[in-house]
């Protein structure tokens, strides 16, 4: 399995919905331990992950999953520090990212949604804190120009941006991986990077990540200015 093609060609992609919710990010210095079980042949196999930050929808956790395999369906399950077993989630792995040679951060979508109860739990006991990057809802137009050879993007909107990456609405199809250029009213902007595609009737939908520092500020800035963008 190859971590940036193989694995992302089975993944769900993740719904907008989800992405609305409140997002936390796990304190590793009293972290929740994590594992993920996936399909190995006719078994299965389990790995140890970190989690990264969660929601009632889904989580990233980052990982070293063996090349062969399967990064799809999965069950993760979150230990509390005292070893008792907090909850066991079926789902699907829906973006992947590397982020070492041996590591991978990946999307995980849950199938049912966490018990806001059990979230509750993780959030008094200190075990996750809110999401330090918040995202920043935007909802104006934008530039955005792709490599040559690649249908042109006539109609683009900045829907939300964090100092991460952004999501973007967009009249073509873009491809994972790709990288594009946006661009706000006063000529500011910046590189990023696809992570994940999805298609919402004549509206193409993306999630991407800034790809240097100076993209994300400058991006940044001007949301929380308040520009109107093209």
């Amino acid at each position: 399995m190859s971590v940036s093609t193989a694995a992302r060609s089975s993944m769900a992609l993740p719904s907008t919905q989800k992405r609305q919710v409140d997002r936390f990010s796990a304190r590793n210095e009293v972290s929740l331990d994590a594992t993920l079980t996936l399909l190995h042949g006719e078994s299965t196999a389990t790995v140890a992950c970190r989690l990264s930050d969660i929601s009632i929808g889904g989580c990233a956790v980052s990982a070293q999953i063996p090349r062969d395999v399967s990064a799809g369906v999965a069950v993760l399950r979150l230990t509390r520090p005292d070893k008792s077993v907090a909850a066991e989630l079926a789902g699907k792995l829906c973006w992947a990212q590397q982020t070492s040679v041996a590591s991978t951060s990946y999307g995980f979508q849950f199938r049912r949604p966490l018990n806001p109860a059990v979230m509750a739990e993780f959030i008094e006991n200190g075990w996750v804190t809110r999401r330090q990057d918040e995202r920043i809802n935007v909802g104006g137009r934008i530039r955005v120009r792709r490599a040559h050879g690649k249908a042109n993007i006539h109609q683009a909107t900045l829907e939300d941006c964090s100092t991460a990456g952004v999501r973007l609405k967009v009249d073509q199809a873009v491809e994972e991986n790709e990288s594009l250029l946006i661009t706000l009213d006063d000529g500011s902007g910046g590189t990023v990077r696809v992570i994940w595609a999805q298609a919402d009737q004549s509206v193409f939908q993306c999630g991407c990540v800034f790809q240097n520092l100076a993209s994300s500020r400058a991006v940044n800035d001007g949301a929380r200015c308040g520009q109107s963008v093209l």
